[in-house]
């Protein structure tokens, strides 16, 4: 779920990094990926081009967004509260995470960086239903273009890289210290503190790895009890007065690998102590020890197939409650197989499975026409639910474990035999010898719609999803021979052979009688003709020749354009603006829709046409010249947007009964989530893959069977090169549709 914040202008504005917007989103995706287990990066509002010099901000936090300039000022006191936390916790994560100084010093100058802001109006609360409050920063990484801007102004809001830390004072029987004097030495200076009655000392805003000494004095004013401990988050200390018996401290191990990615599921050996024992890493990668004494020695191996491939050792210190070990990284994801079969061991082809992952997930799969399905990054070690859905219905239940070794897996499922409603149509084209003809156009007409292509090597087209509800006829032109053919679909493929060349039939037969009667004009012509046309015995020179007048009727010369709607009805008065060969026509369809153009005639060259109609949207088309075009246009009620929206955005109609949108999906390919309610008007939806301005029939990769009414959910696989899906909508009622729908991310 994403909603956007605000739209604004960065130009007069100056970025602290030297690419401006474009750095922006690149620092974001850095950002989003080392924090992503932890989602500290949400403080920065996802950037998103809006046209121009603008930038739309976007937040995953959902609620009521309020600027902090309008709280009032006891709400403001309270907001940097949370402010600072929120802020801190970016650096006490990678404090958590990185171990070396360098690789730390680097994040830490680039969260300096990307947390500058040009203005306090930047700053965005975000409260939801529950009273949960968020901050978002908005033109982030940016500061004022005015000389000497000011700078650091959440720095100076807020301390940053700074922790808390709890001094908690035991002595005797574990009892609680009260009004103890305890010194701190750290930064270079000593300080004093006394504790209160729960025997408890605050020590507030101490930078972030800061090296703290704590101690008690004798009579002779010497240290006495002295303790030692790091500041690596908001931690609470136990400062044993008495040195009475050895301290304790929580202890958790978490596996990581050598890029510091968290590893979950991980086998380990752990020993301390007279304590062995072997588990697995949760889902976080993490086990819990519980309390150790402080100074106990731990000893980590990793286990694969019993066998010990790596060890770690670590010590037990005060303060430091998680510790991570670094093991060999094995795969806890995969590519997976799965072969649908029936109880007869056949596979089942286009069967319907749906998989439940274990975060619950449900994603929908279809078997090939082998009965195979592959599925990407497939969680090991973990339950997953597979199911067939037979009349909308899920059945079947059948749970597995993938691992590593063990990635296909039979399902058994159920043969289901449904009517088609569409099929994979193959045309292949030969001559009289049965030989394929190559480099051919084909074209194709299923109802309104109109597909070409050229034959391959093997004189062959194939389109992947024709219409079996909608007329289907192919149309072939070669060496001045046409065939025109129509079609019917045959099952879920359709193959269908066009032979070009002379027809061999009773030619023969004709020929012989044509022989014959020129054969009886030479004999008997003259005597005939002389009798036909001297009926009063007169002699004549000049043969009477009957001449039967016939309305020879020929083709248009030129290419003739048809102009329809979206229902098929023809639109006159349609103005056809046509560029060819550095020249310009224009002429308006008649009452059929029809107009030609006498001067189109090469059909190996290309012209670009402009249609324009009253109620309609202006089209702009370049084509290759052909005998006949049909150009469908659509009312001018449609709402095409060149603004790239973010998933999770859902769009609804107003004012236009359909809409073409574009969406950034956040990864090139994936599976998401569409919902769409199309209420008690039938209207039907179309995704394509890439941006709006590139759509067609060859980038459809999901439509609605036919128009529908009432709500639907679907799961769509998808991959674009450029993270860009664009969805259109079809208003099946040009005055009074409704509907909505919802692109999920991946």
């Amino acid at each position: 779920m994403s909603q956007l914040i605000i739209t604004t202008d960065v130009s007069q504005i100056r970025p602290v990094f030297n690419e401006g917007t474009a750095e922006n989103i690149k620092r974001y995706n850095q950002l989003k990926k080392l924090f992503e287990n932890t989602k500290e990066y949400r403080i920065f509002a996802e950037p998103v081009p809006a046209g121009g010099q603008k930038v739309a901000w976007h937040t995953e936090f959902e609620g009521k967004i309020i600027p902090f300039r309008k709280l009032d000022e006891e709400d403001q006191e309270t907001a940097k509260g949370l402010l600072k936390t929120e802020a801190n916790r970016l650096y006490k994560t990678i404090v958590a995470i990185i171990d070396e100084d360098a690789n730390r010093k680097r994040i830490f100058d680039l969260i300096d960086s990307c947390i500058e802001i040009p203005d306090f109006d930047d700053i965005y609360l975000v409260q939801n239903a529950d009273g949960r409050k968020n901050f978002c920063l908005v033109r982030w990484g940016f500061i004022n273009e005015d000389f000497n801007a000011p700078k650091n102004l959440i720095a100076n809001l807020v301390p940053l890289k700074v922790a808390s830390v709890n001094i908690r004072a035991i002595k005797g029987n574990n009892k609680l210290a009260e009004k103890e004097k305890i010194y701190f030495e750290y930064d270079g200076k000593v300080k004093e503190f006394v504790t209160n009655e729960k025997g408890k000392i605050f020590l507030e805003d101490i930078k972030l790895l800061t090296k703290i000494t704590a101690y008690q004095k004798d009579k002779d004013d010497k240290k006495q009890y002295e303790q030692e401990f790091l500041v690596e988050n908001d931690t609470e200390i136990t400062f044993y007065i008495g040195n009475q018996s050895l301290p304790k401290q929580y202890v958790s191990i978490q596996t990581m690998d050598d890029r510091d990615n968290i590893l979950a599921n991980v086998s380990l050996r752990v020993q301390y102590d007279d304590v062995e024992f072997e588990s697995d890493t949760n889902s976080q990668g993490i086990i819990e020890l519980g309390e150790l004494f402080v100074g106990t020695k731990v000893t980590c191996h990793q286990l694969k197939n019993k066998n010990i491939v790596k060890t770690n050792h670590f010590e037990v210190q005060q303060g430091k409650s998680i510790y991570f070990v670094n093991v060999i990284e094995h795969k806890t994801k995969g590519n997976v197989k799965i072969r649908v079969i029936d109880e007869n061991g056949e596979l089942i082809p286009f069967a319907q499975i749906q998989v439940k992952f274990p975060d619950g997930e449900l994603k929908y799969f279809e078997s090939d026409e082998k009965g195979l399905f592959e599925i990407d990054d497939m969680p090991f070690k973990e339950d997953v639910v597979f199911r067939q859905i037979i009349d909308k219905l899920p059945q079947f239940q059948q749970i597995i474990k993938f691992t590593d070794e063990n990635k296909t897996f039979d399902f058994k499922g159920k043969i289901v035999k449904t009517p088609f409603d569409y099929t994979k149509l193959t045309v292949k084209i030969v001559n009289s010898n049965d030989e394929p003809i190559s480099n051919l156009k084909v074209v194709i007409e299923n109802g309104i719609k109109s597909f070409n292509q050229i034959t391959d090597n093997n004189g062959a087209v194939v389109w992947k999803e024709i219409d079996c509800s909608k007329k289907i006829v192919v149309s072939v032109e070669n060496k001045g021979k046409k065939r025109k053919e129509e079609i019917k679909c045959e099952g879920q493929e359709t193959n269908h052979t066009i032979k070009l060349g002379k027809k061999v039939g009773m030619w023969w037969l004709w020929l012989l009688l044509l022989i014959a009667l020129i054969a009886l004009g030479i004999i008997f012509g003259p005597k005939i003709i002389g009798a036909m046309g001297n009926n009063d015995n007169t002699d004549t020179t000049q043969n009477n020749i009957v001449v039967v007048d016939s309305n020879i009727v020929k083709d248009h010369a030129g290419m003739k354009f048809t102009v329809i709607d979206e229902n098929n009805n023809k639109i006159s008065n349609a103005k056809i603006n046509i560029t060819y060969a550095d020249s310009t026509f224009e002429k308006t369809t008649n009452a059929d829709g029809e107009v030609i153009f006498e001067n189109l005639l090469d059909s190996n060259a290309f012209a670009t046409a402009i249609i324009t109609a009253p109620s309609f949207t202006e089209q702009r088309l370049t084509f290759k010249i052909s005998h006949n075009k049909t150009i469908t246009l659509r009312t001018s009620s449609i709402e095409i947007s060149e603004q790239i929206l973010p998933c999770g955005t859902q769009i609804e109609s107003k004012g236009y009964h359909s809409t073409i949108q574009t969406f950034h999906m956040k990864k090139d390919k994936g599976t998401f989530k569409l919902f769409y309610n199309m209420f008690d008007i039938a209207d039907k939806i179309i995704v394509y893959k890439g941006h709006a301005s590139n759509i067609s029939t060859d980038n459809i990769i999901w439509q609605s069977p036919n128009f529908e009414n009432k709500s639907h959910t679907v799961y769509v696989n998808f991959e674009s090169l450029d993270s860009l899906v664009t969805v259109e909508i079809q208003g099946g009622d040009t005055t009074r549709t409704e509907w909505y729908f919802k692109v999920n991310c991946p």
